[in-house]
């Protein structure tokens, strides 16, 4: 068996005997796939999955879609918000310590500042005291008084220049010194559960992966760096990567123009609400991205470069000009697409923006 599977009965199972039908989980963790499945591992989660034995790239899509959503929501109820928010977006969270209060952090800023110009005036009177045992000492360079006074001074001098540089220790009294540690060690708390939960996330994730799709996965030349760090971020990556870029054909020509009319031909149906619609239609933009192709042209661009740039032309733009001319291109036209493919309902706002298709 592969290390995702195993890992997947390590975090499962006490000793390989808790199946759904004898009383759930040994390890009391809900959070923790319970036996793994082509329905999947975890029974909170039911049959969202992630898979790509449909035979179906769409289908295979909106599943991942709808599994990741309903995902967001388990591990915001079972794991926190931190972790769930993490999952939702692919970007590692970072915690940070609460700011200090602010009417401490002025009361430091008044003594860090007294404290800076009452050095600055010892220099200054060091720096004097230290020319004038220099003049003395050219009269009489042996006098032991005097560059006994002058060793003390130059002493003086470095050590004044010197705590010139170090930051000044805050000073906090004892209630809010108590404040202070109490609010670190949330924090440390906090950071060590997201560090927990993320690895509880990569097994939920493993545990609703078909083996057909783990199949695949494990095939990948990242998989071994992913699986050895229990990395969940650059799990779903990868799944998304495999669900999303199959291709029903090898051949790349033929691939491309079955993408292309999925995603052009896809429309809302009459009994399809607009919010399903929508992520439907952003599945499919994603998968024909994913391809390579753009729905982005140069007649495009050059249309975008006479709005926003009057008197230029796109090849003369910078690349952050071009960046967002491809940006609002890109826009436009998928804006127009989602309203040309909805459903008989916005007929009327077809008609009023001019975008009805031409009979015959």
């Amino acid at each position: 068996m592969g290390k995702g599977a195993g890992r997947s009965g390590q975090g499962g199972r006490g000793n390989g005997s808790s199946g759904r039908g004898k009383g759930g989980r040994k390890s009391g963790d809900p959070t923790v796939p319970g036996r793994e499945g082509e329905v999947g591992a975890c029974a909170a989660l039911g049959n969202h999955i992630f898979t790509i034995s449909s035979g179906n790239k769409a289908r295979d899509g909106d599943t991942l879609h709808t599994t990741k959503e309903a995902m967001v929501t388990y591990f915001g109820t079972t794991l926190g918000e931190d972790t769930s928010k993490e999952f939702a977006t692919g970007v590692t969270t970072v915690l940070t310590l609460p700011p200090q209060d602010p009417a401490i952090l002025a009361q430091h800023a008044a003594r860090v500042l007294a404290n800076t110009t009452r050095l600055n005036a010892k220099i200054v009177n060091l720096e004097a005291q230290q020319m004038a045992i220099n003049t003395a000492l050219a009269t009489d360079p042996q006098d032991r008084a005097i560059l006994k006074e002058k060793s003390e001074v130059e002493d003086d001098l470095a050590k004044a220049r010197f705590n010139l540089t170090e930051d000044l220790e805050m000073a906090l009294t004892f209630d809010e010194d108590a404040a202070r540690k109490n609010a670190y060690r949330t924090y440390r708390e906090d950071e060590r559960m997201l560090i927990n939960n993320r690895g509880k996330v990569y097994m939920l994730i493993i545990g609703q992966c078909t083996q057909a799709l783990k199949d695949k996965l494990k095939e990948d030349v990242d998989w071994q760096a992913i699986s050895d760090g229990y990395d969940s971020i650059r799990l779903m990556a990868l799944i998304e990567k495999y669900v999303l870029k199959q291709t029903e054909s090898h051949y790349p020509y033929l691939a491309v123009q079955e993408q292309s009319r999925s995603m052009l031909n896809f429309a809302q149906g009459d009994d399809v609400n607009i919010g399903t619609y929508y992520e439907k239609f952003t599945t499919r933009i994603a998968i024909y991205e994913r391809q390579g192709c753009s729905v982005v042209n140069q007649y495009l661009l050059d249309t975008e470069t006479v709005l926003l740039y009057p008197g230029q032309t796109y090849d003369a733009l910078t690349s952050d000009e071009k960046a967002k001319t491809q940006k609002v291109a890109r826009d436009k036209y998928l804006g127009v697409l989602f309203l040309m493919r909805s459903g008989k309902r916005y007929q009327q706002l077809k008609t009023t923006s001019g975008m009805t298709m031409p009979r015959g």
